[in-house]
């Protein structure tokens, strides 16, 4: 992440500075009900998607020639939307260790603390660092999971005792769609804050349907001028969709032991 980055957000600072949500939290809760009121025709979602460092974009793209990674307050505003149109599920990608990544923590402690949001943290690489290991075990268990590739799974058995549930990041073949429509149930938002339709197409022209900083998630999800399905699914690489969170919630619900 670079520096124009870390200057806009806490994610720098220690615990000890204090809690940088503070006094989000004393006011998210009134802000959503009140969206929930005021906007009584809002679409629904039941997902939210996404992609919290530079890794996350480029993985399937050029990267943006851009510095301006969303801070601390627009990434809560972004749970804080979708929790008001009805999104149960968090999926958080973060392309690099998750020691590196202390708003992965701060992101979960919100979604799950202030919106009971099941969150699915989804694992890059094959290990975990120790601390890693502590801030995910220190989250809600009955609420957390944790996604990789099925290759690695097994090694990470040891967390099911913790309550932590393990789900297979990787959506095979024949589990995909050539016309998906499960976008229109998404909210994905990459670093810089431009939506897409969903992660299979973060990056793709295309499938951009705006910024979070410049229109209302309500606002983007009813526009039926944007496109909300990717009737070409089979144009991607079948690893675009690993981590998808509809197959994520589908298993965590039909095939996780809890």
């Amino acid at each position: 992440m670079s520096d124009t980055a870390k200057s806009k957000t806490y994610w720098g600072k220690g615990v000890a500075e204090g809690d940088p949500f503070a006094l989000p939290k004393r006011v998210s809760r009134g802000v959503s009900a009140a969206s929930r009121g005021a906007d009584a025709d809002a679409p629904s979602v039941r997902y939210l998607w996404i992609f919290v460092t530079e890794e996350g974009l480029q993985r399937r793209c050029e990267p943006r020639q851009t510095a301006d990674w969303l801070g601390a307050d627009e990434w809560l505003n972004v749970v804080d939307e979708s929790s008001a149109l009805g999104a149960e599920w968090m999926v958080i990608y973060a392309g690099a260790a998750l020691a590196r990544c202390p708003e992965v923590w701060a992101l979960c402690e919100w979604a799950q603390q202030q919106h009971q949001l099941r969150v699915g943290i989804h694992l890059a690489g094959a290990t975990l660092a120790p601390e890693d290991v502590e801030r995910l075990t220190a989250l809600d268990a009955s609420l957390t999971f944790l996604i990789a590739d099925e290759a690695v799974l097994e090694s990470l058995a040891s967390l099911q005792a913790s309550g932590i549930g393990l789900c297979r990041a990787n959506v095979r073949e024949d589990e995909r769609h050539s016309d998906c429509g499960n976008p229109k149930d998404i909210v994905c938002v990459g670093i810089d804050g431009h939506l897409f339709t969903c992660g299979l197409v973060l990056g793709d022209e295309h499938y951009r349907l705006g910024s979070v900083l410049k229109r209302g998630l309500s606002a983007v999800m009813q526009d039926k001028s944007l496109p909300h399905a990717v009737p070409d699914a089979g144009d991607y690489p079948t690893h675009g969709c690993d981590g998808c969170p509809s197959h994520v919630a589908y298993r965590a619900v039909h095939v996780l032991p809890r």
